[in-house]
């Protein structure tokens, strides 16, 4: 780094936020400010100016360092344009969205990671359009990159899904023999027209079905990690008429709905494939004086506080957080339980059970959102567990 812009930067570090500001608008106009300063100091500048709720204002510093360092601008642009999409969001300023992810889409060979995470954001604000927007002109520059093979093809799954939620949305009479949406879903994954179908009819509640706990029954003695095909379906089933629950009976955006969907997903495999693998859930006799004590196995459907702390953590982790998937899985979380309910899968005792199960491993999550002060959204999911 040059010696001038050595000693602003350490000005920089000792000064007030106001102060702060000033010193980065003189140091964009540096003929050697770089990609690197600017990221290191804006990344300390935008949680003062959210804070302060200032979110404008760093857009412009933003504005000013493109305007002035050009290049700067263009080596973290993933990171400038990620800012840019929280602000907007938290604004509302949502016209402002189409250019921001019109750009965005051009760096995500480069920020993979950060496409993604804009998706979990558009998803959680209920912006299905510019969502599947961003999916599909992302997506060539996704094939092209240099990335591992498993990010390509979650990205195509979560495209697929978000274009279906957004045609379900959109269209007047929507059906599976659609040209125009079988011909964007096949850019991404080539679907049968029976399996689109029944994705529809599951996710917009026209295939009910009263549901048995046999339904979701785990073979004994099972020794294989690999879930049952038929528990796999039924699971799948399940979760998708919990997305239409959650859009028709808790007034949760579909989007929202739709995000909610892969982290539960993924947490109730995670604790099947864990059950299959534990002699815990065998039913037991227990020998009690002359009596015999049957202890009911635990439930595939409710993953454990232990399982939800841990996958949680993985969820916050500060290099790749994934705070938007966290909070649709936290929001919908007491509604699961009372879906669950509904259907007479659960017990008011095991629901009340999990539910304070549950409260103890998400409480931290409070005081991690409420510090950073990214997004009061992300502190607005934990309403629900306030109670």
């Amino acid at each position: 780094m040059n010696t001038d812009l050595d000693a602003l930067y350490e000005q920089f570090e000792a000064a007030d936020y106001e102060t702060r500001c000033q010193l980065f608008q003189q140091a964009v106009t540096h003929p050697e400010m770089d990609g690197e300063l600017a990221f290191a100091m804006l990344d300390e500048l935008y949680e003062y100016a959210a804070a302060a709720n200032e979110r404008d204002r760093f857009d412009q510093l933003i504005l000013t360092l493109r305007k002035n360092a050009p290049a700067a601008y263009d080596a973290e642009a993933g990171y400038m344009l990620e800012w840019q999409i929280t602000n907007a969001l938290v604004d509302g300023r949502f016209a402002t969205i189409p250019t921001l992810i019109q750009e965005l889409a051009q760096h995500a060979a480069d920020a993979p990671e950060i496409v993604i995470n804009a998706t979990d954001q558009l998803a959680y604000y209920d912006q299905l359009a510019p969502l599947a927007t961003l999916f599909n002109d992302a997506w060539p520059h996704i094939q092209a990159a240099d990335i591992d093979e498993w990010v390509i093809e979650e990205f195509a799954i979560l495209a697929t899904n978000a274009i279906i939620l957004h045609y379900l949305e959109t269209a007047v009479a929507p059906t599976p023999t659609d040209a125009a949406l079988l011909t964007q879903l096949e850019q991404y994954i080539e679907f049968e027209a029976s399996g689109l179908a029944e994705h529809m009819t599951q996710i917009t509640g026209q295939a009910p079905r009263a549901w048995q706990n046999s339904d979701f029954a785990l073979p004994k003695a099972h020794r294989d990690t690999e879930i049952p095909e038929q528990l796999e379906q039924n699971l799948t089933h399940l979760l998708r008429a919990f997305v239409h629950h959650l859009r028709t009976n808790e007034q949760m955006p579909l989007s929202r709905a739709g995000l909610a969907y892969w982290p539960l997903a993924e947490l109730l495999f995670t604790h099947s494939e864990d059950l299959l693998t534990s002699s815990s859930y065998q039913s037991k006799n227990k020998q009690k004086g002359p009596y015999t004590r049957i202890t009911a196995a635990p439930s595939p459907l409710l993953p454990t506080a232990k399982l939800l702390d841990e996958y949680l953590d993985s969820l916050l982790d500060p290099f790749a957080p994934q705070y938007y998937r966290a909070a649709a899985l936290v929001s919908a979380l007491p509604a699961w339980l009372r879906f669950l309910a509904d259907q007479k899968l659960i017990t008011a005792a095991q629901s009340s059970q999990a539910r304070q199960q549950f409260a103890s491993a998400i409480r931290p999550l409070r005081e991690i959102w409420e510090q950073t002060a990214v997004d009061p959204a992300l502190t607005a999911s934990l309403q629900a567990w306030t109670a």
